[in-house]
C-alpha cells in the first residue's frame, strides 16, 4: 500500500469506492478502516446514505465543466494556497481524487437539498430499529428499510413514507389519520396494528392488519378497507387493490423472533431465516431443499437456530464472504 494511500482523507476515500475509482488497494484500506473503527463505520453509512438518495434522484449536473473546474485547481496543503495542476502521475492520482471529492460534496449536497425542512429519517440496514413518534404511535424498522416523517405531524393528519417493510402500532386520534405513503400506494389509518411491505424493487405493496381497520389507497383513488387476518396488495397492474386472507405465522418473525414452522421445505424454511435475521443462507446441494421441517421457535438467535437445525437433519455449514451455504448428502 502506497503513502498516499495511507494518508489519503477517510471521505475522498469513500467518495473514491462510492464512485467506482478505488483502486484495490484503497478498497482493501477502506474496509479495514471501517472493520476496525466504529466511528468510520457510522460515518461512511451517512455518507453511503447520501449517496444513494442523490443517485435514487436521478441528479445530473454539467460533468464535463466540473472535471474543467476541477483540472484548473489543487490546494497546497502546506501552504494554504490554490495552485494549478501539474502534469504526470501526480496531476492523474491527484485529479481523480478531488474529482471523486467533487461527487461527494454534490452527492451529499443534493441528499441535503432533497430532504425536506424538518423531515427526520429512520433507517435500519443490518437489525431491527424501533421508534415511538410524537403522537405516542410505534414502529418496528425490518431490515434495509427507510422511514420518513416530520419532527411534528401536521394539525390534520400524521403522515410518513416508508421504503421497505415495517410494522405499526397507531395510536387513534380522531380527525387525524395516520397515512403511511408508500411508492405507489397510501395506507390510511386511525388507530390499529399493521404490517406493510412496500419495496422499489417489487412492485407490489402489501399491508396486513392485526387489529383495528386500515384503507389501501391507489394513486387514483380507488380504496380498500382491510380488516383483522386480512391482506391488502396492489400493483399497477391491478384496477382496485385484492384482499386475501393471510395465512404466513412468519410475517413478522423479524420483530417476534417467533417462528412457526409446520411440515415447510427447507428452501422456505431459510427464507424465513434469512428474513428474520437479516442473514444470507443459502442451499447449495439440490437434494437438501425437500427436507421437511415441523417446529416452533421463539426467541433464538440465528446461531441457536443453525446449530438446531443441523442436528435435526444430515447438513453441514460452509461459510464463504458473508454468506452461509448449506451442503448434504440427504435428509436423515
Amino acid at each position: 500500500m502506497n503513502s498516499s494511500s495511507e494518508h489519503m482523507d477517510f471521505e475522498v476515500l469513500a467518495a473514491l469506492y462510492l464512485s467506482g475509482n478505488a483502486s484495490t488497494e484503497e478498497v482493501e484500506l477502506l474496509e479495514s478502516i471501517v472493520k476496525s473503527d466504529a466511528d468510520k463505520k457510522r460515518q461512511f453509512y451517512e455518507i453511503k446514505r447520501s449517496w444513494k438518495l442523490a443517485v435514487s434522484k436521478n441528479y445530473s449536473f454539467d460533468k464535463e465543466n466540473a472535471w474543467k473546474k476541477v483540472a484548473a485547481i489543487t490546494v497546497n496543503e502546506e501552504q494554504g494556497k490554490i495552485k494549478p495542476f501539474y502534469s504526470g502521475n501526480l496531476f492523474k492520482t491527484t485529479l481523480r481524487i478531488a474529482a471523486a471529492a467533487l461527487i461527494l460534496i454534490v452527492g451529499t449536497y443534493i441528499a441535503y437539498y432533497f430532504a425536506k425542512p424538518g423531515e427526520k429519517s429512520l433507517v435500519a440496514e443490518n437489525k431491527v430499529v424501533e421508534y415511538v413518534f410524537e403522537d405516542s404511535s410505534k414502529v418496528s424498522l425490518s431490515y434495509n428499510s427507510v422511514i420518513k416523517y416530520p419532527a411534528k405531524f401536521k394539525s390534520n393528519e400524521r403522515r410518513v413514507k416508508l421504503e421497505g417493510e415495517a410494522y405499526f402500532e397507531v395510536e387513534k386520534i380522531d380527525n387525524k389519520p395516520f397515512i403511511v405513503e408508500t411508492h405507489n400506494a397510501e395506507i390510511f389509518v386511525l388507530g390499529t396494528s399493521f404490517w406493510v411491505k412496500a419495496r422499489k424493487d417489487d412492485p407490489n405493496v402489501e399491508v396486513v392488519v392485526y387489529s383495528g381497520r386500515v384503507a389501501l389507497v391507489t394513486p387514483e383513488k380507488k380504496r380498500v378497507e382491510i380488516t383483522p387476518g386480512n391482506k391488502g396488495v396492489y400493483n399497477i397492474e391491478l384496477t382496485v387493490p385484492e384482499v386475501l386472507e393471510s395465512i404466513n405465522p412468519n410475517l413478522i418473525s423479524w420483530k417476534t423472533k417467533h417462528i412457526v414452522f409446520d411440515d415447510t421445505n427447507l428452501i422456505e424454511v431459510f427464507s424465513v431465516i434469512n428474513s428474520t435475521y437479516g442473514s444470507s443462507i443459502k442451499i447449495r446441494d439440490s437434494i437438501l431443499e425437500e427436507c421437511i421441517l415441523t417446529a416452533t421457535f421463539s426467541d433464538r438467535t440465528l446461531e441457536d437456530m443453525l446449530s438446531i437445525i443441523k442436528e435435526t437433519f444430515d447438513i453441514r455449514y460452509v461459510r464463504s464472504e458473508g454468506v452461509i451455504y448449506v451442503v448434504g448428502e440427504g435428509c436423515k
